[in-house]
C-alpha cells in the first residue's frame, strides 16, 4: 500500500484510493470484502468553500466496494473538478450530433426549443454548469465522454 501510495500521482484521495485498491487487491482485510470509505478534509474544501470536508464516501455491503468507491470518487471528479481550458470540445460536427441526440433522447429537445436553450436546461439538471458554456459553445471532453456512456451514444 505504501508504495503504491507514494508511486500514485495526482491529489491525495487520487494516492490513498490507489493504495486502499492495492492493499483490497493483495487480500484486504481478512475479515471480508462488505464496505470501503474514504474521508480528506482541507481548509474550504467543500462544496462552494463552505466547509472543510473536501472528500466523504463510503460504500456498505457491496460484494466488491473498493472498486464502487473508485467509481465514485470518479463522479466526484466529474461534478467538482474543473478540467483547463485546452479539455473543452467545440461542439460543432461530430460533437453537435451527439449533444443532440442526448439532448433528444433525455427529451430536452422539443419543437420550438433552440438548441441553446435545451443545452442550458440540460447542463444545469446534470450539474455540469461550470463544465460547459451555457450557449451551448463547448464542453468539457470528460463531461461528453461521461455523457455518451450515459445515453448510450
Amino acid at each position: 500500500m505504501e508504495r503504491k501510495f507514494l508511486a500514485t500521482k495526482g491529489s491525495l484521495p487520487e494516492r490513498l484510493f490507489s493504495a486502499l485498491l492495492a492493499g483490497d487487491r493483495a487480500g484486504g482485510d481478512k475479515r471480508g470484502r462488505q464496505s470501503a470509505a474514504i474521508y480528506v478534509v482541507k481548509p474550504k474544501g467543500g462544496y462552494g468553500g463552505y466547509m472543510d470536508r473536501w472528500i466523504d464516501y463510503r460504500v456498505d455491503d457491496h460484494e466488491d466496494p473498493v472498486p464502487r468507491l473508485g467509481e465514485l470518487l470518479e463522479l466526484h471528479s466529474l461534478y467538482f473538478d474543473k478540467s483547463p481550458k485546452s479539455d473543452r470540445l467545440a461542439l460543432k460536427g461530430k460533437a453537435l450530433e451527439q449533444m443532440t441526440l442526448i439532448l433528444k433522447h433525455a427529451g430536452y429537445l422539443k419543437r420550438k426549443k433552440s438548441f441553446a436553450d435545451a443545452f442550458n436546461e440540460f447542463i444545469g439538471n446534470e450539474n455540469f454548469e461550470e463544465r460547459a458554456d451555457p450557449n451551448g459553445q463547448w464542453i468539457d471532453k470528460p463531461v461528453m465522454q461521461y455523457l455518451k456512456k450515459k445515453f448510450g451514444i
